[in-house]
């Protein structure tokens, strides 16, 4: 039977989730699961955290090629003004429009980097609905399973029961024959026959 499975989207606000493929426990569940539907939303995010990486690594480098060309501009910045250096006004012009450039790319990366955020958040809790409906769907499995073990075990114990009461009644006849046998022909006749009939 198939239940409508959801999650509350507010459970985002409420807890903290961790990012899925970063948590040890939900790699355990993950190494065990066969979803494809978990596996393709796993993909996912992580390619999106990927992209969220090479962008955090980008954005660092642009700032410190950005640091370098307004140091330059600062150290050019006597020799261009006060000694009047064309050379020097030239590569402070440069390293200015190189600064404009950055600064547009970063403004760039920052807004991107607020996008993958975002999409990671959503993928995450996406990947979070999945893994908990699995989990539901192995657990709904799991207690019957277990329901028909639990009455495989009964059965087993009631003839278990059987079983050792037979036993009982089998032993109690055999020593009340044994006594019937001693009692009419004796222990020493009794041993005899023991080992005609029954070795």
């Amino acid at each position: 039977m198939y239940l409508r499975f959801e999650l509350d989207p507010e459970l985002i606000d409420k807890k903290e989730i961790p990012v899925l493929p970063e948590d040890r426990l939900w790699l355990g569940f993950y190494r065990t699961c066969s979803s494809i539907s978990v596996k393709s939303k796993y993909n996912r995010l992580v390619k999106l955290l990927s992209a969220e990486k090479e962008i955090v690594q980008s954005i660092q480098t642009m700032k410190e090629q950005k640091k370098k060309s307004l140091n330059m501009v600062i150290l050019l910045s006597p020799k261009a003004c006060n000694e009047e250096d064309e050379r020097a006004v030239a590569k402070m012009d440069e390293e200015k429009s190189k600064i404009e450039v950055l600064s547009r790319r970063l403004e760039q990366l920052e807004i991107r980097k607020q996008q993958l955020k975002e999409e990671i958040v959503n993928a995450n809790f996406a990947l979070l609905k999945e893994t908990v409906k699995i989990a539901y769907r192995d657990i709904r499995k799991q207690e019957k399973t277990l329901e028909a073990l639990a009455e495989d075990m009964d059965a087993l114990k009631a003839k278990l029961n059987g079983m050792i009461d037979r036993k009982h009644s089998l032993e109690e006849e055999k020593s009340s024959l044994y006594r019937l046998i001693h009692a009419f022909i004796g222990r020493d006749e009794a041993d005899k026959l023991d080992r005609d009939y029954l070795e």
